[in-house]
């Protein structure tokens, strides 16, 4: 009757066993589902130490970067990881970019190819890069640069530094951050349009005369302003370098050399320079500014939102996964040790069943 008794509460154990490891089963079904697709991000991650002849892999802040140093390229290699995040090519003799060159490659957020010897870039080199950020293009002769280079959705961070451009214009869509174009030959502020999100304007070492608040009102956020190495000279008749000063001290802009010594103004002009007035133009370029930058923000907002919600989520799913794991391992430490006992029972009954029959 013993042996029978613990058979059955054997049974019943089993029966709880078993229904508990179909729920923590469930559970971590659905954990697995939700995050399938990030795992399937680092598959490729050991082919961080794979070398090629010409490039070789890295991860760096979580980014597969492909990288190809000194290997005396003429074009980019077609045949990387297609997967790759950042791209970076230097010290070739790579003089052109052209439609294909960076056609396999539909993931990169970063890009850098300096030192190239480059001089030619193809309407449509980027046209198939819609999550680039950064692109870092210093220490070429590019005299050049394809409208659509401008348009990128997310391109923030722009690198032109210490190449032959000359005074354009361009209808620049992208959401500027940063725009360095030191050591060129611009011969005044590049004519980008209106730009909300410009913080950091780098001009410095160009050929630029002359300067006037209209340059800047169209960068109602701009913070740093790099004019180092131009000859710029302000009329001594009128006050447009007192008001130059004036609208960098209000905007709070950080120049990298001190604001411009300015010479004393005519006594006829002395009282008009103490209490300079901006010109109708600067007020209306700086007023549309802040309006895009407006309409800019309302548009982000859903987007935040969203964000917020998926990273709740992630949150969420994340504590959910750690419970489950520590009532998993809390259930299996009951069970082990349930089973210990059941197990001493069971070996006790034997022994005695063994005795009596011995005694028999």
């Amino acid at each position: 009757m013993l042996k029978i008794e613990i058979a059955r509460n054997s049974v019943r154990f089993e029966g709880r066993h078993t229904d508990m490891r179909i729920f923590l089963f469930n559970g971590f079904l659905l954990l697995g589902y939700a995050v399938a697709s990030l795992s399937s991000i680092y598959l490729d991650s050991s082919e961080s130490a794979e070398t090629m002849d010409h490039c070789h892999y890295i991860i760096s802040n979580s980014l597969l970067e492909a990288r190809c140093p000194n290997f005396q390229l003429s074009k980019i290699p077609l045949d990387l990881n297609p997967d790759i995040q950042v791209l970076n090519v230097t010290g070739h003799l790579l003089l052109r970019l052209t439609n294909d060159s960076l056609h396999p490659y539909k993931e990169l957020v970063a890009i850098s190819l300096h030192y190239l010897v480059l001089h030619k870039i193809d309407n449509a080199v980027f046209a198939n890069q819609p999550y680039l950020e950064v692109l870092d293009l210093r220490y070429n002769i590019i005299n050049y640069l394809p409208k659509s280079l401008f348009q990128l959705p997310y391109l923030h961070t722009l690198y032109l530094g210490h190449n032959l451009l000359y005074d354009s214009v361009f209808n620049v869509t992208s959401p500027l951050r940063l725009l360095e174009l030191s050591k060129n030959l611009l011969t005044v502020i590049p004519n980008i349009g209106i730009q909300p999100t410009l913080f950091h304007l780098d001009v410095s070492y160009n050929k630029i005369t002359s300067i006037s608040t209209e340059d800047l009102a169209p960068f109602c956020s701009l913070k740093e302003l790099d004019l180092t190495g131009n000859r710029i000279k302000f009329n001594a008749s009128n006050c447009d370098c007192q008001a130059f000063n004036a609208w960098v001290r209000l905007r709070q802009i950080k120049m990298k050399s001190d604001l411009y010594k300015c010479t004393d103004p005519p006594a006829v002009l002395y009282k008009d320079c103490a209490n300079v007035r901006f010109s109708d133009r600067t007020h209306k370029l700086f007023n549309e500014c802040l309006a895009m930058k407006g309409r800019k923000m309302e548009i982000e907002k859903p987007r935040s939102f969203w964000i917020s919600v998926v990273s709740c989520v992630s949150v969420f799913l994340f504590v959910v996964f750690v419970a489950l794991f520590f009532v998993h391992k809390r259930y299996r430490s009951r069970y082990m040790k349930q089973e210990e006992q059941l197990t001493a029972v069971y070996d006790n009954t034997q022994l005695i069943k063994q005795q009596l029959d011995d005694d028999l």
